[in-house]
């Protein structure tokens, strides 16, 4: 992964080969998900970068599914400038840790780093700056509670993976067309009905 300007998330696969993705810079429009097939090169713009151990067999395929399953490529930049890509990188990071595709210090060690504008000209230096947010539109999924009524579990699967989260952490959503009543996780940004609901 590197920052510049504009964050731009790389994720290698095997020798040279990778895919880039990245949100739309257009500000004022959804962020839109590119992918290109590119051989890598570090650019000589380049003044960050971190590389993540990956599990398993992890392909790009996997890491486009997950981020298409959790809404990631609806992105919506609402500052007016061209700025979230940050914001976007960092939670696809996030996601890709959670999910355990990358270790889980992942987030931790790039959070700090993309606090900053980068200038490698003359010298290298930086700039402090403020991560600018975003929204993402959530995906609906089908769920499982369990547990007795004051420690109830929500129990989602996506791409293969199950994870487990406390029922305190969805909260009240827009109703869907039929008035269905749902909860969302914005840290996983997923929707689920709503089990209160009779």
């Amino acid at each position: 992964m590197k920052t510049t300007g504009q964050s731009t998330s790389y994720f290698r696969i095997k020798s040279s080969s990778g895919i880039k993705i990245n949100a739309s810079e257009y500000a004022s429009y959804p962020g839109e998900v590119k992918w290109l097939l590119r051989d890598h090169t570090a650019p000589r713009s380049m003044v960050f970068k971190r590389d993540f151990i990956v599990f398993r067999a992890v392909t790009v395929a996997h890491i486009a599914s997950l981020i298409y399953s959790l809404g990631r490529n609806q992105f919506n930049m609402l500052s007016g400038d061209g700025c979230g890509c940050r914001w976007w990188v960092y939670n696809v990071i996030c996601d890709l840790a959670r999910w355990d595709y990358v270790v889980s210090q992942a987030p931790d060690e790039i959070h700090g780093a993309m606090l900053f504008h980068y200038h490698a000209s003359p010298n290298l230096h930086r700039v402090p700056t403020v991560m600018v947010y975003g929204i993402f539109t959530p995906i609906f999924v089908e769920s499982q509670i369990t547990g007795a009524p004051s420690q109830q579990v929500v129990k989602i699967t996506v791409n293969g993976r199950e994870q487990s989260t406390p029922l305190t952490e969805w909260v009240p959503y827009h109703p869907d067309a039929n008035g269905k009543r749902r909860l969302c996780n914005w840290r996983y940004n997923l929707l689920i009905n709503d089990p209160t609901q009779p």
